[in-house]
This record gives structure tokens, C-alpha cells and sequence, in this order.
């Protein structure tokens, strides 16, 4: 069998889906849009949304057949050569499980994974586990129960992903309806209100300007500029510009949108140079984009003459994922699009308006202590949601012992292979870190997130006040 949900990893996929999107309606006529536009976006959204398989266990069945299992890698047989195959008679039994939905997505890594992902064959829409056994008492069912709960835990990850990408479809079709709307709307005003005639003129090559601004650009002063990925630019960074300046704001924008290859650092430099605050948002396209992590993190030094703050909008991430790229921009953001885009502009607005916040200190000092209880929220949701007591004691070990390393097991009563896995989930939700160092050979070991060790002490400790 194959490792399963480990070719392609989520963000690859959302980002495919949403670039053919923007293609296919490239070819979406005006004549379609005029008969029904409503039409046309719900067939884009069914089209370019992604359908997560869901497993159908209760038509599960088994085959079986007579088959030579190789057993030469069977640390309980005394074998002598162990570099040629050494097979023996065996049975061969293949699970089937029936589901329906895309089976490609069964090689898409979610954005929740371990290092030890299930292992399973596709066969049109039909999972098989197959098992080739020499052992009489082997727990086929145990085996398989096990196996599907791991699997389905994968696939509600993707399911939560999949929400979000149909989300962001349905924005995104309607924005780029609205705005070949406006656009032709336009154009229309424009001809007829023309008093003489008109013929076809050849077109005009559009102005250069430098990508930082005209010289009247960069002598005059912003309230705020946008930083964002170009990915993000028609579902949230535009609606935000264009919110900000109804608002009266002066918007810096357009020259900002970061493309793949643009150094972070250069695009803040440019606005703050001519800008009182910066909105920066942060997403998964983002992140994605692999700028150097000493960039991500010195966003939230980047200010002026101590006078420029930094003011970054959460859009489709939450507390870890930030926390992973940058911990100065997960004590800096206390605003996130998931709450609206008028909460999100009325947050911007009291901080740009406030006569306190033209320092980063008054600024930060309004978000750190919302987001010292957002860390509590975090760490108590990810023990008591995710980890199981195992976790539990090896997370109070980590805390009074200072490390672990996955290769020796720590407490009697916890396995090792319980112990690594709980330990990857800790990882995974940023509570513990993976740290690498080199003596004589590579070790790898684990320490409790010193950034959250104060709050999982506090949650600790008050699951075993709730115990006693």
C-alpha cells in the first residue's frame, strides 16, 4: 500500500482552483452575464469547489485470497540473510471501503497532518486496506477501525478547507461580476456622453511609471497603505481600499500588491516611507509565498521614527498559523475578517483616528493583552479537544524535564509510538517545537514552546484542579 493524502499539499490545490477560476471567467461572455448573471456564478462556484470524499463504512466488505508473504523484515523470525526476500505461505486480505466524492483529493495533504500518514489503495470510488498476514490472531477489524479513523480525521480537515475555498469562490466570483459591471457601466457613460461621432481608435500604450510611485506619490503623505499577497487582492485587499477611503482614509494600495518574488521588506520600506500605518493582511496565499522568515518577523519592527505601526488583518488564519510565521505579529493583530470587513474597517479607523496611536507602543500595548488570553484560548482548546491524557502527562514531563526526543519512551505507561504521535499533534498545534542540533550525528528532540509555556501551565493546571 501507499502513503495516502501525501502528493500535493491543500494550499496547492485552493490556489489552482481559484487561478482556474479567474481563467474560465476570462471566457464568461457579457451576453451570458446580461441573460443571468446569478446562473453564471453558481456554475463557476460548483465547478471550481472541491467535493471531499466521504467514506460509506457501513457497505465496507472484505476479499481474501492465498498469497506468499515476504517476511525477511520480521524482527520476531531469526533469519539469517535478511537481504533476499524470504516468503511464506500467507493470506492476502483486501478491505473495501465505497465513498463518494473526488478521489483525487485522497493524495492531498490537509493542512492538519503527522508524519505517519494511513496507508490505502484508490480504485475508482472504492478505499482498499490491504493486509498480507502470516499471524492467525492478527485484529484485522481493530486494525481497519483504526485505520479508517485516521483517515476520516484527514478528510475533515480537508472538509474545513474546502468550506473556506468555496467561501472565498462565491466572493470571488462576485467581485470580478461586479466589477466587469462597473467596468462596462462606465464605458457606456462615457460614449454617450460624447456629442460627436465615434470610430475605433488605435489603442494608446499605457504610461510607465516607477512600480514605487510617481514623484507626487512619494512627496505626499498616506494615512495607510496595503500590504498583500496578489492572490488576496480581489476578495479582501480591494473591498478593504476602497472601505478605507469611503471612510475618508488616505489609501496607499495599488503599487503594493506583492507578487511572487518581491522582497517583503522592500514593499514595507516603500509604504512606510510615505505612510502613517500599514495594513499588512495575512492569509495562507501570504504565507505561501516562502519570504524569508527574519522578513516575517521583523514586520513588527518596522516602523519610523517610532511613529509608523504596522497593523496587521488576519484573513482565513487563526492564532497558530500566525504564531508558526511570526510570534511579534501574533501579540501585534487583534482584527480578522471573519468578524466582516465593517468590523475590520471600523477597527482600522479608531486606531488611524485615535490621537494615542501614533506611537507602535500605545498600538501594541491595546493588542497584547487580548492576545494573551487568545494564547490561553489555544492552548486549553488544543489539550482538551485534541490531546488525549497521554498528552497531558507528557506535555507536564516536557514542562518539568525540559525536552523529549522522539526515539526514547519517557513514560512507562505511555508507548512509543502513542507518545511520538501525541507528540507530532502538539507540534502541529504549535505547543511543542521539533529542534535539530548537530554533534556527531543529527538529533532531534522537543521543547515545550517557550512563547506558550506560561499559558499551558496555567491550562495544566487548572484540567488537574477540575480532575481532583
Amino acid at each position: 500500500m501507499n502513503p495516502l493524502f501525501n502528493r500535493v499539499d491543500i494550499f496547492s490545490v485552493i490556489e489552482h482552483q481559484k487561478q482556474e477560476l479567474k481563467n474560465a471567467f476570462q471566457n464568461v461572455t457579457n451576453a451570458e452575464l446580461d441573460k443571468d448573471p446569478i446562473a453564471v456564478a453558481a456554475r463557476l462556484i460548483e465547478q471550481f469547489s472541491i467535493n471531499v470524499p466521504v467514506l460509506d463504512e457501513e457497505k465496507k466488505y472484505a476479499l481474501t485470497n492465498e498469497t506468499q508473504v515476504d517476511v525477511s523484515s520480521d524482527p520476531r523470525r531469526i533469519i539469517r540473510d535478511r537481504s533476499r526476500p524470504l516468503y511464506i505461505a500467507g493470506t492476502e486480505v483486501r478491505v473495501a471501503i465505497p465513498f463518494h466524492g473526488d478521489a483525487g483529493l485522497f493524495e492531498v495533504q490537509p493542512t492538519m497532518f503527522t508524519l505517519n500518514p494511513p496507508f490505502g489503495e484508490v480504485h475508482d470510488h472504492e478505499l482498499h486496506l490491504v493486509f498480507q498476514l502470516t499471524d492467525a490472531n492478527f485484529d484485522v477489524d481493530g486494525a481497519v477501525c483504526r485505520t479508517i479513523g485516521q483517515v476520516n480525521q484527514y478528510l475533515q480537515s480537508l472538509q474545513g478547507s474546502a468550506e473556506q475555498l468555496k467561501s472565498d469562490i462565491q466572493q470571488l466570483v462576485n467581485a470580478m461580476i461586479a466589477k466587469r459591471t462597473q467596468e462596462r457601466g462606465t464605458h457606456s457613460q462615457i460614449v454617450a456622453g460624447l456629442k460627436i461621432p465615434v470610430r475605433q481608435a488605435p489603442p494608446t500604450p499605457a504610461p510607465t511609471t516607477a512600480r514605487n510611485g510617481s514623484a507626487k506619490e512619494q512627496q505626499e503623505e498616506w494615512d495607510v497603505f496595503i500590504s498583500h499577497a496578489s492572490e488576496d487582492k480581489e476578495v479582501i485587499a480591494t473591498p478593504l481600499a476602497e472601505a478605507l477611503r469611503a471612510k475618508g482614509l488616505r489609501v496607499w494600495y495599488d503599487d503594493l500588491s506583492l507578487r511572487l518574488g518581491d522582497s517583503l521588506r522592500q514593499s514595507l520600506d516603500r509604504g512606510l516611507a510615505h505612510s502613517r500605518f500599514g495594513v499588512v493582511i495575512l492569509s495562507a496565499r501570504f504565507f505561501e509565498k516562502h519570504w524569508p522568515q527574519q522578513e516575517l518577523n521583523g514586520l513588527a519592527t518596522r516602523e519610523v521614527s517610532g511613529e509608523k505601526v504596522i497593523l496587521p488583518v488576519w484573513h482565513g488564519v487563526g492564532f497558530s498559523e500566525v504564531r508558526n510565521y511570526s510570534p511579534m505579529l501574533a501579540d501585534r493583530i487583534a482584527v480578522q475578517t471573519k468578524d466582516g470587513l465593517e468590523h475590520v474597517v471600523q477597527k482600522i479607523v479608531e486606531v488611524v483616528a485615535s490621537p494615542g496611536a501614533l506611537t507602535a507602543h500605545s498600538v501594541n500595548v491595546k493588542h497584547q493583552n487580548s492576545f494573551g488570553e487568545e494564547r490561553v484560548r489555544h492552548v486549553r482548546q488544543v489539550v482538551r479537544e485534541t490531546m488525549t491524557l497521554n498528552g497531558q502527562h507528557l506535555l507536564r514531563w516536557l514542562l518539568l524535564h525540559g525536552r523529549i526526543e522522539c526515539t526514547r519512551q519517557f513514560i512507562p505507561e505511555i508507548s512509543l509510538e502513542t507518545q511520538n504521535r501525541e507528540i507530532e499533534i502538539a507540534v502541529q498545534a504549535g505547543i511543542v517545537q521539533r529542534v535539530e542540533e548537530r554533534v556527531s550525528t543529527l538529533r532531534t528532540y522537543y521543547v515545550v514552546n517557550p512563547e506558550l509555556k506560561a499559558a499551558l501551565e496555567k491550562v495544566l493546571s487548572e484540567i488537574l484542579g477540575e480532575g481532583r
